[in-house]
């Protein structure tokens, strides 16, 4: 074995160490009754870093490694990226299911507004206005392909960006629960305060984020 080869094994070897604890920490995160979003989204963000330095070696040690050892050091490595892809979209779906059980109170399908603010002080010591029942709406995910795009920003305009008692940042935590693959992975463990219109702007091709950003 060369230096070369036992430096890049050493290196994979610590990296995958730390994947697996992170895979670990998510394994525990979404086996909760109620799952923290911010944290999985988190864990995600770190576990994409960890995945690209993997594939940034991976290379390097095919091109060193004995060609016997080739064929089961390769299966070693897919063995190990299917169980890190395995919990990468059981943390996505756990993310989405969490959203929506905020969006859906007691798992109700319909989207429900809510009570409107009072601005005139003369009517603030009366009741809230009573919840209204939206019909129920059913928006699509969006996985990053640009042709699919205005459709379901057409949805989600709606159904959620223009309701005037969602903050920003809620609005923000929804729209992420209907991303999925490359468009999901766009802002994975990005922040409502961490991100702003400059930086929207640069997302590839993610036309529905940069709406988000540039029409309230």
């Amino acid at each position: 074995m060369t230096e070369r080869l036992q430096r890049l094994k050493q290196k994979r070897t610590v990296l995958r160490a730390s994947v697996t604890k992170l895979l670990q920490n998510i394994q525990d995160e979404t086996s909760k009754s109620n799952v923290n979003s911010d944290h999985l989204q988190e864990l995600l963000a770190m576990l994409s870093q960890k995945e690209k330095s993997l594939q940034d070696i991976e290379p390097g040690i095919e091109q060193e490694i004995a060609l016997e050892e080739l064929d089961a050091d390769l299966m070693r490595t897919m063995e190990y990226q299917d169980n890190t892809s395995l919990w990468r979209t059981r943390a996505e779906r756990a993310i989405e299911r969490a959203a929506i059980q905020q969006l859906e109170p007691g798992g109700d399908a319909a989207i429900e507004t809510r009570p409107q603010r009072l601005s005139d002080a003369s009517t603030r010591s009366t009741a809230s206005r009573p919840s209204v029942k939206l019909p129920k709406l059913s928006i699509s995910k969006y996985n990053g392909e640009v042709c699919m795009w205005q459709e379901f920003w057409d949805q989600f305009e709606n159904a959620i960006h223009r309701n005037p008692d969602l903050s920003k940042t809620e609005r923000f935590t929804y729209l992420k629960s209907y991303l999925i693959g490359p468009a999901a992975r766009a802002v994975a463990g990005l922040k409502m305060l961490q991100l702003n219109p400059q930086q929207a702007e640069r997302l590839p091709e993610q036309g529905c984020i940069r709406m988000f950003f540039f029409t309230g």
